[in-house]
């Protein structure tokens, strides 16, 4: 059973087709101004912002950063903005709560942007081709992460890794890259999309059984999918 469920992030990227983002108007003074207001952001800036679900194209401008902000997503909750980045070919907001609050703030960023039009009459933002989520989570769970790995090859690392030192602790971690089936392995992937983490969270005792996850999927999904596991590791206890 997860307890203690703290969703420390919620991150979706709204992918679009080339040239569907105007960063040439999106860039401007009014509109910066604009988007800063309605989502209280600390920091908003015309810069090239970091990679978070890929690689991103360099153009003139190169994009918009804004840091730390507020979105309100009911009546009675907000969620703290991570950051909002506007790429060539991405809408990226990342958030400290739920993945359904990303879609209001999407709708947020929309509804500033709809009188907003090219010298074409086009929108500054077209319709997306897909999305992508990522979730972080912080819990603890009755099974033991030690499970993941078989009794005999506990011994073995045991043996080979600490056999004289009895102050090392030993604590898996897990992580599964998502891989196309016709690409070859490049090495661990730097893209949190396309990997998930299982292991220890930094900063915690072993004896705590505090673990973070990461996945690329939203913290529902997410949530379901730790519970899953649980149930697995704890059926042959």
């Amino acid at each position: 059973m997860l307890r203690d469920i703290q969703l420390l992030a919620s991150r979706r990227a709204w992918e679009f087709a080339a040239d569907a983002i105007r960063l040439s108007m999106l860039t401007s003074t009014g509109v910066i101004n604009a988007v800063r207001e309605s989502f209280q952001f600390s920091i908003a800036q015309v810069a090239s912002p970091m990679e978070t679900f890929g690689p991103i194209p360099a153009v003139i401008p190169p994009g918009l950063v804004f840091n730390y902000g507020l979105l309100p997503y009911t009546p009675e909750a907000s969620a703290g903005v991570r950051f909002l980045h506007i790429e060539p070919r991405r809408v990226v907001l990342d958030i400290s709560g739920p993945s359904a609050a990303l879609q209001v703030g999407y709708d947020g960023l929309r509804e500033i942007l709809s009188e907003l039009r090219t010298t074409e009459g086009d929108p500054v933002i077209g319709e997306p081709i897909r999305q992508l989520d990522v979730s972080e989570i912080r819990y603890r769970m009755d099974a033991d992460l030690e499970r993941l790995v078989i009794p005999e090859a506990w011994q073995v690392l045991r043996q080979h890794l600490g056999p004289d030192d009895s102050s090392i602790r030993f604590s898996p971690s897990l992580i599964t890259s998502l891989l196309p089936s016709n690409e070859l392995f490049q090495g661990r992937i730097p893209q949190a999309s396309q990997q998930a983490t299982l292991e220890m969270r930094f900063g915690t005792e072993p004896g705590d059984g505090v673990l973070f996850s990461s996945a690329p999927l939203t913290s529902d999904a997410h949530i379901e999918m730790l519970e899953a596991l649980d149930r697995a590791l704890s059926a042959n206890e």
